[in-house]
C-alpha cells in the first residue's frame, strides 16, 4: 500500500523497543526494566537493545531523523524475532515477566521486503499466545484497521495528531499503559493475586 511517509517510526516495547518511524518493545517485570529502541523506515536501525531503561537516552533531532518510506512489516516482523530470540537465551530467573511491543508509526507500509503481512500477523498473535502485550499508533491513516491487519486488538490501536503535541500525547499514552502493564505483572507475582485487567491505550485521540 503507498502511503506517506514524512518521519521516522518506532517499534516500541517497554523493557523491549523498537522503532522506525517508530516501534518499541518492553518487557514488564518488577526489576528495572530493559528497553530495545528500533528506528526505521526503508532502513532497520537497532539503536538499543535491552538496556536499562532508566539508562536510555532521550531521542533527539540527531538521532530522530525524517526520511525514507515505511517498511513497517518488515520492522515488526525483525523486531519480534530478535527480541524474541534474546529472552530465549537467557536464564530462566533472568527472563522478564512480560512484553510489551510499541508501534509508533505516521505511515502506511510500503516497502517491506523481508515479511509478508500474514508472517506478521502469525507472530504478535503467537507472542500474544504467550503473553505479550502489543500497542499500535498511527497517523494518517486508521489505526484500528491497519493494526487489525497484523493482529493490534482494537482496543490496542489508537490514531494521533500527526503534530508535535500528537507525538508528545501519544508517548504519554504508552507510559500510561506500560507502567499499568508492570503493576499487573507485579500483582502476578503475589500469591492469591491475578489481575488480568487489559485497559485500553488511554490518551486523547481517536481511533
Amino acid at each position: 500500500m503507498a502511503g506517506r511517509a514524512p518521519a521516522r517510526r518506532v517499534t516500541a516495547a517497554s523493557q523491549e523497543c523498537a522503532s522506525r518511524r517508530g516501534a518499541c518493545l518492553g518487557a514488564s517485570r518488577p526489576a528495572p526494566a530493559r528497553f530495545t529502541l528500533v528506528l526505521f523506515n526503508h532502513r532497520y536501525e537497532l539503536v538499543h537493545e535491552g538496556v536499562d531503561l532508566q539508562a536510555a537516552p532521550e531521542l533527539e533531532s540527531t538521532t530522530y531523523a525524517i526520511g525514507g518510506t515505511t517498511a513497517l512489516l518488515d520492522a515488526v516482523g525483525m523486531t519480534i524475532d530478535s527480541v524474541r530470540n534474546r529472552i530465549a537465551g537467557l536464564p530462566e530467573a533472568e527472563r522478564p515477566a512480560g512484553v510489551i511491543v510499541a508501534i509508533l508509526t505516521d505511515g502506511l507500509e510500503n516497502s517491506s521486503r523481508e515479511y509478508t503481512r500474514q508472517e506478521v500477523f502469525d507472530r504478535i498473535r503467537q507472542q500474544q499466545a504467550e503473553g505479550w502485550e502489543f500497542v499500535f499508533l498511527a497517523a494518517n491513516q486508521d489505526a484500528v484497521q491497519e493494526g487489525g491487519t497484523i493482529g493490534i486488538p482494537t482496543q490496542d490501536a489508537r490514531a494521533y495528531a500527526h503534530s508535535g503535541e500528537g507525538v508528545r500525547e501519544a508517548w504519554s499514552g504508552i507510559s500510561r499503559r506500560t507502567s499499568r502493564s508492570r503493576q499487573r505483572a507485579r500483582k502476578r507475582r503475589k500469591p492469591g493475586s491475578g489481575s488480568n485487567d487489559r485497559s485500553p491505550i488511554g490518551f486523547k485521540g481517536k481511533n
